[in-house]
């Protein structure tokens, strides 16, 4: 980073001769324009595009852009439910996955006015759950269990719920691909999507393509293999993830390299 102190680059700023490149672990570096200078994104080579502004891609608003969706999509439910797999999920779909998952989050759940007066509120936890998890239910939507449950979720809890849920996620997404800084920002809120809905180990389990073509920047390839089946997700969210890969294609156009020309 050139040191913004030193006074000749504070005058090339003034005159507003700086330019913006994206490193690889995805940082902006403010950059004085040299023709010697060239910098590379490690994973295939691809030249990092210099602007005038910072690439949008990098913005660290895409981690907001995504709560916002994962809100839309999921909507807010204040008991426990079961989603369309059968799972027990509350808030804006957080999966609760046994009963010591349910009482890790005692502190969010109240009793809801109407439950009977002294009813202990560990003991209403696990009554909802192993009521929502036992449930046979035919064609299970979250209304069905309104009146069978004990306790609720604020909407301020839920979405700080949500809000943890999408950093598990975006931790996730770093490991997978090491790159994950660099991609272009459709391409970032569409691998959040799958995570988010998925978890890590299903994700590598049932998609194969699909991490081939992102690790290739082939975002064509990654738009269409990022279909998921729709007992997982409906077809309204399959669009939308797989237009966030075609807008990923339109900000970084499929690399040629040169040498095959």
């Amino acid at each position: 980073m050139p040191n913004m102190t030193d006074p000749v680059i504070r005058k090339l700023l003034a005159q507003q001769k700086i330019r913006w490149a994206v490193l690889p672990d995805g940082r902006q570096e403010a950059l004085i324009e040299r023709r010697t200078r060239r910098l590379f994104v490690q994973s295939n080579g691809k030249p990092i595009t210099r602007r005038k502004t910072p690439n949008p891609s990098s913005a660290k608003d895409f981690r907001a852009a995504f709560v916002e969706h994962a809100k839309d999509i999921e909507h807010f439910v204040p008991y426990m439910y079961q989603d369309v797999r059968r799972k027990v999920t509350v808030g804006f779909g957080h999966f609760i996955g046994d009963e010591g998952e349910a009482l890790r989050l005692q502190s969010r759940f109240l009793l809801k006015p109407g439950a009977t007066p002294g009813l202990d509120l560990t003991d209403a936890i696990k009554t909802d759950f192993a009521t929502v998890r036992d449930s046979l239910v035919p064609n299970p939507t979250h209304d069905k269990f309104a009146d069978v449950t004990l306790v609720e979720m604020s909407e301020i809890d839920a979405a700080m719920l949500l809000d943890e849920d999408v950093g598990n996620a975006l931790d996730d997404a770093r490991r997978v691909f090491p790159a994950f800084g660099t991609y272009p920002h459709g391409a970032k809120l569409g691998i959040l999507d799958m995570l988010f809905n998925l978890g890590r180990p299903r994700f590598e389990n049932q998609f194969r393509r699909f991490p081939v073509a992102v690790r290739s920047r082939d975002w064509r390839t990654a738009a269409r293999e990022s279909h998921r089946v729709t007992d997982q997700v409906g077809e309204a969210r399959n669009r939308i993830v797989r237009d966030w890969f075609l807008d990923a294609l339109a900000e970084e156009p499929e690399f040629v390299d040169p040498r095959a020309r």
